[in-house]
This record gives structure tokens, sequence and C-alpha cells, in this order.
């Protein structure tokens, strides 16, 4: 049965979400009365769960739905293994950080930091997103493991940097991203401005737009492609329930690093 989480009013500062078990998505009144005793810092205050927030089964497949003042909230399906996770809004920094399965929905904007140490899961966002989505946090040597993130709107920079493995998909605009690419994939939709996967060692750039030649500088243009893996990635996505929104022929420009500096990334350009 799906359980909604809802501010019991507009919360007066950015606060960071306990831990919240997957198993909520089918809490019994027990669970919920529970989940009202948890501690949690507001500013300077310590209160209770419920002193926040009012809980009510709502439907009868098992998710959990946020709503309220929810731009506020950090750490939203931080860690979350298995189910439906659903935004009615915007939501603050860190969604979806170390998330492992299932899904996370969010109907309006992300934060920073959105999907960082991502290992497994779908996150699909409908609005834009903040400063290094998908990205290594400060200190660690690399970002996101796994895992599915598609944002509908605009990114803000740092965007999948040291992303190891997993997908990225940003349909709107985006400011330089990809730096320090160790693998994975990432589509951008939208335009490009700064530079485009500097540093990259691994992995494949996919613009469906055309880049400007500043950007493109520094890569060496190679042949027109048509790769069967392309269809294979769209075919992922829709699995998932992700339609891109952005038509192609299904054939690229490719480009890539000068031999030289060890790079073995790759940036296709639909033609």
């Amino acid at each position: 049965m799906a359980l909604e989480i809802s501010t019991r009013q507009p919360l007066p500062c950015s606060m960071d979400l306990p831990k919240l078990d997957e198993a909520l998505c089918e809490a019994s009144a027990a669970k919920i009365a529970e989940l009202y005793r948890v501690p949690i810092r507001l500013g300077k205050d310590s209160l209770e769960f419920g002193d926040l927030f009012s809980c009510r089964n709502v439907g009868p497949q098992p998710s959990l739905v946020w709503t309220g003042d929810t731009q506020r909230l950090n750490g939203v399906a931080c860690d979350w293994r298995a189910g439906l996770v659903r935004v009615e809004g915007n939501v603050g920094d860190r969604a979806g950080s170390a998330m492992r399965g299932g899904r996370l929905e969010v109907a309006g904007s992300a934060g920073h930091w959105l999907a960082c140490d991502l290992k497994g899961g779908t996150i699909v966002v409908e609005g834009n997103c903040g400063q290094f989505a998908a990205a290594s946090q400060p200190a660690q040597r690399r970002g996101i493991l796994g895992g599915v993130l598609v944002v509908r709107g605009s990114a803000g920079s740092g965007l999948g940097r040291r992303m190891r493995r997993g997908m990225v998909v940003i349909e709107g605009d985006v400011d330089g991203p990809a730096n320090e690419m160790l693998a994975g994939t990432m589509i951008l939709g939208g335009r490009v401005s700064g530079g485009i996967g500097t540093l990259m060692k691994r992995g494949t750039i996919v613009c469906l737009q055309e880049p400007n030649e500043l950007q493109s500088a520094g890569l060496s243009r190679g042949i027109t492609i048509e790769p069967l893996v392309w269809r294979l990635i769209r075919r992922h996505l829709e699995a998932q329930n992700v339609q891109l929104q952005q038509s192609t022929s299904g054939k690229f420009q490719l480009y890539h690093a000068p031999a030289f500096t060890g790079s073995r990334g790759e940036i296709w350009v639909a033609r």
C-alpha cells in the first residue's frame, strides 16, 4: 500500500532526512507509529519525525510519496534498494544518493549532488538539477558505479565527474560535463557550454546536438558510424519507462582524443 508523507507546514530551513527503510512502502500502523518517534534535526532543534510530517495510506500499489514542502528535504531515497519513491514537487540536495535499486521519480527539479554514489536503480527528474549530479564527492576517486539517471531539463556544472559506470541522460543544456570520466555512458540532448569530456579515460558521450568548434578542439575526427549499441541503449531506457524526447537517425560522427593522451573515450555527435 502506498504511503504518503507530507510536511505539516512549510519548513523554516533545509533539513537532512534520516535513512528510511523501503519497508515503509507497505507500512503498517505500528510501523508508522515507530516512524513518528524517529529523532530528527531541524536547525538547532531536536524534534521527532511526527512533529514535522504526517503519514497516510493513499493507494494499493507499494510506494513512498513525498508531498508538501519537499524542496527543503535533503537525502530523499538515500541508500534506497527497492520499490518506488515519488516526490510531488521539487527536492533538495543529495536525492537518490547511494541508491542501489528501485526507482525515484521527481515531478519538479532537484538540488545539488543528485545521484551521488549511485550504484543501481533508476532516477527520473522532470525538471532541472543543480551542480555535481552523478559526480564523485570531495576526496573520492570514483563517481557513480551503476544505475540510470535521467534529467528532462538542464544540469549544472560538474555533471558526471569521474563517473565509473552507469548511464546519465540530460535532455536539456549542460555546462562542462564528464570531466575525468572513467567509464560509462552519457547522453546529452541540449547545448553544451564549456569543455566536454575533459581528461576522460574511457566511456562514451553521445551529443544529440552539434557541439561548437571550441568544444571539439583537440579531438580527432573519425568516421561516421551507425552503431548497433545505440538501439540497445534506447531499448534499455524504454525497458525502464524512459523515452528519449530527442530523435536521431542513428548516425553519428565519431570524435576521440589523440592516441598520445592515453584516452580511449569516444564522443558521438548526431548527424
